[in-house]
C-alpha cells in the first residue's frame, strides 16, 4: 500500500489526489493568507482518470473514511471529505496537513501540504472620554495600538451627525498617541453624547467610539464680599466692597441697600473689570445703637445678586477733644472735634518761648490731664505744672495762666485730677519717692503744700474717681499699686492691693469703672511682644498675674505700645511709641480675646513723640 498524494488546488481545498498516469505523484502545496482554508478530499472521476481506484479495487462498494491531521496528529472532528482551518496565525506557519483514507480494503495517507501564513499590517484604536462647553472646541486623546509591524500615519475623522459636533486628527508614522480636536456647536443641548470616529491609514479603515459631554455655555457672573463696618447714627459711611469676577464678566456693577425697616441707605458703583469699590452708607439719626445685618444688592444690568454687611450703628457721637504733649517738639496740640467721621482740622499748639514748655529736655516727663468741668489742661514738667484755662480757644506761644511748684519737691511723674473733688495727683520725689495729693487744685499757684504725702514709687497712674482709688505704677517694675480712699489719702497711708504683672514694661493705665476693667500698654516685648492689655475684675485683682496673654480679657499688639485713654463712653484711645496718630476703638468693653480688627477711627497728625493725652467732652 503506498502513500496517496494530497492535492492543494487554488482555491483553498484539500482533498486527496490521483495516482496519476504511470505510478507519477502529484502535490499541489497551498496558498495560505490570515483567511480560513478550505480542504477536500478527491472524489472518482472528479480529479481525472484514475481517482482513488486503489482503494475502490480493493474493496468495491465500501464507502472512504477520511482523517485530518496536522502535524501528524488528529483533528478532532475533522473527518468530513474536506477541511476547512480555523482562523490562522503566524503561529501556524509551517503547519503540515496530512490526510487518512480508509475504507475495507485498507488506508492510505497522503503527502503533507505546508501551509504558509502570510501576516498582514494591522491597527485598532481607542479615543478617550471627554467634555468640552457647547459652542467651544477641546479635545480627546487617542490611543492606537499597531499590530504585525504597522508603521503607517493614520488620518481620524467624525463623520457628520446630528448633534453638530467635528473633529479631526492624525497620528504620524510610528506613532501610537495623539489628539482628536473637536469643535462643539453653540447649538448642541448639554448631554453625553456617544460619538463615532472613523480612522483610515489608505489601506485599512477602523472604528471606534468616545463618550462626549457637552456642558452649557458658561455666563459672566460675578460675586460681592463686604467688610463689617461701624456708622454713628445721624451720619454717612463707607463699606469696603471687593468682587469676583468669573467667566469673563467686565460689566460695572450698581450698588445699594434694598428698603428696610431702619431707614438706612446707600449707593455705591464698581467700576468695569475693577475688583473692589466702596459702598456708602447712610444711617438716619433715629436708628438705634447696635448691630443690623444689611442687604446689599449689586446689578451689571442683568444679573442681581445680594449679600450681606455686618454693620454696628454707634449713637451720635459726642464732640471730643483730644490733648497730646510731645517730649520731641515741646508742643502741646489741642484737636477739637477728633470722633468727626469727616475731616479732622488741623490741633492747635501751644508752644513758644513764652509757654515755658522748652524749659526741660527732650525725655523728661511731659504728661497731660484735663479738667474737663473747669477747662483748664495741666502739663507736668520735673519740677512744675503749667496750667492754661479756657480750652476751648487757647492757642500759640502764650504763658501759663498759672505754674504750681512744691518746694522742697522735683522729679514729677505721672498726673491725674479728680475735677468733681478738684483734687490734683501726681509722683515725685521730696524725701524720698512719694505719691502727693492736691487740694483745690483749680485755684493753686505758686509754691504749694500737698494735701498728702504717701510713700510710693510713681511713673505713671489711673484714677478711679467712682471709687475714688488711685491706681500707680514704677518703671523700675511691673508692680501696680493700688490706694484705696483717694481723697482720704494721709502720709501714713499703705496700699490696698499690690498687682504683679509678670514680663510686662508698664507705660500708661486706664480704669473703666463702669465695666470694672483695668486696661494697660506694655512695651515689653513679652508676653506676645507690644500689647495694649485689659483685664477683668479690676476692683479685686492682687497678687501675681503671670502671664497677660491667657488672664487678660483682651489683647491688641501695637509696635511699642505707649498711652492710652479711656473716656466715659466706653472709647478706648491709644498711639504707638513715636506715632503720629491717635487710634480709638468705640467699643472697649465689648473687646475681649486677640483682637485683630483695625480700630474704628484713626486720628492722624495729632501727635509727635509723646507721653501726654487726655480728652474732654465738650
Amino acid at each position: 500500500m503506498s502513500d496517496l498524494p494530497l492535492r492543494v488546488p487554488s482555491s483553498g481545498l484539500l482533498h486527496p489526489g490521483p495516482s496519476g498516469l504511470r505510478g507519477r505523484q502529484h502535490l499541489f502545496y497551498p496558498h495560505a493568507s490570515a483567511a480560513h482554508h478550505h480542504h477536500s478530499a478527491g472524489q472518482p472521476g472528479r480529479d481525472g482518470p484514475g481517482a482513488g481506484h486503489l482503494l475502490r479495487d480493493r474493496h468495491r462498494g465500501c464507502p472512504l473514511a477520511y482523517q485530518w491531521r496536522k502535524n501528524g496528529t488528529d483533528i478532532p472532528g475533522a473527518a468530513a471529505p474536506s477541511y476547512t482551518t480555523p482562523a490562522t496565525s503566524s503561529a501556524d506557519n509551517n503547519a503540515q496537513f496530512t490526510v487518512n483514507v480508509s475504507n475495507g480494503a485498507g488506508s492510505v495517507l497522503s503527502n503533507a501540504a505546508s501551509l504558509t501564513v502570510m501576516v498582514v499590517p494591522d491597527f485598532n484604536f481607542t479615543v478617550a472620554a471627554t467634555s468640552i462647553v457647547a459652542g467651544a472646541n477641546g479635545n480627546a486623546a487617542i490611543s492606537a495600538n499597531r499590530t504585525n509591524g504597522h508603521t503607517t500615519a493614520i488620518t481620524f475623522a467624525v463623520p457628520t451627525n446630528a448633534q453638530g459636533i467635528t473633529g479631526s486628527g492624525t497620528l504620524g508614522v510610528s506613532a501610537t498617541t495623539g489628539t482628536l480636536n473637536l469643535t462643539v456647536s453653540g447649538a448642541v443641548v448639554a448631554g453625553t453624547y456617544a460619538l463615532n470616529v472613523n480612522a483610515t491609514d489608505g489601506t485599512l479603515t477602523r472604528s471606534a467610539s468616545c463618550n462626549v459631554t457637552v456642558t452649557a455655555t458658561p455666563v459672566p457672573d460675578f460675586q460681592i464680599l463686604t467688610s463689617p463696618t461701624t456708622v454713628t447714627a445721624g451720619t454717612s459711611g463707607a463699606s469696603a466692597i471687593n468682587l469676583t469676577r468669573s467667566n469673563g464678566h467686565t460689566t460695572a456693577i450698581t450698588l445699594s441697600v434694598p428698603a428696610n425697616v431702619q431707614g438706612l441707605t446707600g449707593t455705591g458703583t464698581v467700576a468695569a473689570s475693577a475688583t473692589v469699590g466702596t459702598l456708602s452708607l447712610t444711617v438716619p439719626a433715629l436708628v438705634a445703637p447696635g448691630p443690623y445685618s444689611l442687604i446689599i444688592s449689586g446689578t451689571d444690568g442683568t444679573l442681581t445678586h445680594t449679600t450681606t454687611v455686618n454693620l454696628k450703628v454707634t449713637a451720635t457721637l459726642p464732640k471730643i477733644r483730644l490733648f497730646t504733649m510731645s517730649w520731641g517738639d515741646n508742643t502741646l496740640r489741642i484737636t477739637d472735634d477728633a470722633l468727626n467721621i469727616g475731616s479732622i482740622a488741623a490741633p492747635r499748639t501751644i508752644s513758644g518761648s513764652n509757654t515755658q514748655l522748652s524749659t526741660f529736655s527732650g525725655g523728661s516727663t511731659d504728661t497731660v490731664a484735663v479738667d474737663r468741668t473747669r477747662k483748664m489742661v495741666y502739663v507736668l514738667l520735673p519740677d512744675s505744672i503749667l496750667v492754661w484755662h479756657n480750652t476751648d480757644t487757647v492757642s500759640g506761644n502764650v504763658a501759663p495762666d498759672r505754674v504750681i511748684t512744691i518746694a522742697g519737691a522735683n522729679s514729677f511723674s505721672g498726673l491725674a485730677v479728680d475735677s468733681s473733688n478738684d483734687r490734683l495727683y501726681l509722683g515725685a520725689f521730696l524725701g524720698g519717692a512719694k505719691l502727693l495729693a492736691l487740694a483745690n487744685a483749680s485755684t493753686l499757684n505758686g509754691a504749694v503744700v500737698p494735701a498728702a504725702q504717701v510713700a510710693a514709687s510713681v511713673s505713671w497712674m489711673g484714677l478711679d474717681v467712682v471709687n475714688n482709688r488711685i491706681y500707680t505704677n514704677s518703671s523700675t517694675g511691673p508692680v501696680v499699686t493700688v490706694f484705696d480712699g483717694a481723697t482720704t489719702l494721709t502720709n501714713a497711708s499703705t496700699p490696698s492691693r499690690v498687682i504683679t504683672f509678670m514680663g510686662f514694661d508698664i507705660r500708661k493705665m486706664a480704669v473703666d469703672a463702669a465695666n470694672n476693667r483695668l486696661y494697660l500698654s506694655s512695651r515689653s516685648s513679652s508676653p506676645g511682644g507690644f500689647n495694649l492689655f485689659s483685664f477683668a475684675n479690676a476692683s479685686t485683682l492682687s497678687g501675681t498675674i503671670a502671664s497677660g496673654d491667657t488672664s487678660s480679657a483682651f489683647r491688641y499688639t501695637l509696635g511699642s505700645a505707649e498711652n492710652l485713654i479711656l473716656d466715659n463712653g466706653d472709647r478706648l484711645y491709644f498711639w504707638a511709641d513715636s506715632a503720629t496718630d491717635v487710634r480709638i476703638f468705640y467699643n472697649a468693653s465689648a473687646l475681649s480675646g486677640t483682637v485683630t480688627a483695625v480700630p474704628d477711627k484713626v486720628v492722624g497728625a495729632v501727635v509727635f513723640k509723646g507721653y501726654g493725652l487726655d480728652y474732654q467732652s465738650y
